[in-house]
């Protein structure tokens, strides 16, 4: 089946499950009767379900993940691009994206901005105050953001900013924590497919903004905050245990080719028999 009918075949299934009997009552009861929203969420499902590497998902984690952003009050419109529903193995995952981040802080009556930084930029950021003593110049003369490996390569981490009325906090996220959160393997640098291929920089705003959302107390009296923070962490802990399944079953197969080659070079080696002299002549 080529891919064009893969995303076809997806779409009808999709279809006919939304707009099936219970389909239409969990759809009436989730949206409380709003005809209007119900309708758009139906659109924005269906239009998702035609991408291709969606299709390749089981028709339940497309639909469980498109409900779960919507819980979290987001829309799943992707023109509006405040969430993905991506792949990741063979289901789909829900994704808040930076700007989603962003929507639900304002709700909040916070605001929130992101910045990657990079080995070129001149940044500090020192703890002598409260809110942090922050110098941070980006250097856009040698910055080279929109190729990838460069990217990979000069990023320090990403630096974030929370801000309630006239106060504000700034954090900063390391590179290396980001991977550690993203639970990608390695082979994500060598352009294997992945959500950070494609939206490698906003994807690392929006898990440095998840990252330092998750460890402010404030969140948990936002239910649409706490819910998202929380979505996220048991996507990111399902990613990172299958990453971590994938590299031991890498390094089994390492182990496994090196005691071939052992092996292989034992039984090509010729065989070498001591004999003692017995003292016998013939």
């Amino acid at each position: 089946m080529n891919a064009v009918a893969q995303a076809n075949n997806k779409q009808i299934e999709i279809c006919k499950i939304l707009n099936s009997e219970a389909g239409e009552k969990r759809l009436k009861d989730f949206f409380n009767g709003d005809v209007e929203k119900s309708q758009r969420f139906k659109t924005s499902l269906i239009n998702i379900a035609s991408n291709y590497i969606l299709s390749q998902c089981t028709t339940n984690s497309i639909i469980r993940s498109a409900f779960a952003l919507a819980d979290i009050g987001l829309d799943i419109n992707q023109n509006l691009k405040q969430a993905y529903i991506l792949k990741y193995a063979s289901d789909a995952e829900p994704v808040v994206s930076y700007k989603g981040w962003q929507v639900l802080l304002e709700r909040g009556g916070k605001k929130s901005r992101a910045f990657c930084v990079f080995k070129c930029d001149k940044f500090h950021l020192s703890y002598n105050s409260f809110d942090g003593d922050l110098e941070f110049e980006p250097n856009y003369k040698e910055r080279n953001e929109v190729d990838r490996k460069w990217f990979y390569e000069n990023l320090l981490g990403v630096l974030v900013l929370i801000k309630s009325g006239n106060n504000q906090e700034n954090f900063f996220v390391s590179a290396k924590k980001i991977e550690k959160i993203k639970g990608c393997s390695p082979s994500v640098r060598k352009g294997s497919k992945s959500p950070y291929d494609e939206w490698y920089e906003e994807m690392y705003l929006a898990k440095a903004i998840k990252y330092v959302l998750s460890k402010q107390a404030f969140v948990l009296n936002d239910e649409k905050l706490s819910q998202a923070v929380e979505l996220e962490s048991q996507v990111e802990t399902k990613i990172q245990e299958e990453s971590e399944k994938k590299q031991k079953a890498r390094d089994f197969e390492e182990l496994l080719a090196e005691d071939n080659e052992v092996q292989a070079m034992v039984i090509d080696e010729p065989a070498v028999v001591e004999v003692e002299d017995s003292g016998i002549s013939i």
